[in-house]
């Protein structure tokens, strides 16, 4: 799956289920990935975005 949509069906299973508690394999199930995956691919975005400053 594409790196940007891996990431989008991320954040909408958060906004799905912001009533619940969810963790990181819960985030990573809904957007149909690994845990290692998923967590791979938010890193890179992150520091992408924490370093555009």
């Amino acid at each position: 799956m594409e790196p940007l949509r891996l990431l989008q069906k991320a954040i909408d299973y958060v906004e799905e289920h912001l009533q619940m508690h969810i963790e990181i394999d819960d985030i990573a199930k809904g957007a149909m990935s690994s845990k290692y995956h998923f967590q791979r691919i938010q890193s890179v975005f992150s520091n992408l975005f924490s370093n555009s400053n």
